[in-house]
């Protein structure tokens, strides 16, 4: 997956360093969007501690470091905070499929940095 992404990010804006780090930069946006929305499922709705929350995690060095480094992590992380999400969602009562997305990003995980890609390197 983050060599697919990474072709995307280069047939997108050419083959430079923003081509290559643009994909990552966006996942690590994700991510703090999925905080905020974590935040505000476990603080009962309250917009300011979830707030808090999405700006300390992405102000944290290795998020920001994440996002301008070609590895894989700031797509594992966008997934398991996705399973997170959803599976709160649904443990909330939350209308809209949480369930459902907590199944499908727990599986995404496995295609960025998975036990199968650690073994056929």
């Amino acid at each position: 997956m983050t060599y697919w992404l990474t072709a995307a990010g280069i047939a997108a804006f050419g083959p430079t360093a923003l081509g290559v780090r643009v994909p990552a930069v966006l996942a690590v946006l994700a991510q703090v969007v999925l905080v905020f929305g974590l935040g505000k499922l476990l603080f009962r709705g309250d917009a300011r501690h979830a707030l808090a929350a999405a700006i300390l995690y992405g102000t944290f060095p290795v998020v920001l470091i994440s996002a301008l480094n070609v590895t894989t992590d700031a797509y594992l992380m966008l997934w398991e905070l996705l399973a997170a999400y959803g599976i709160l969602r649904y443990l909330h009562g939350a209308a809209g499929g949480g369930f459902t997305c907590f199944g499908w990003a727990w599986a995404w995980p496995f295609l960025p940095k998975g036990p199968w890609a650690q073994c056929c390197r």
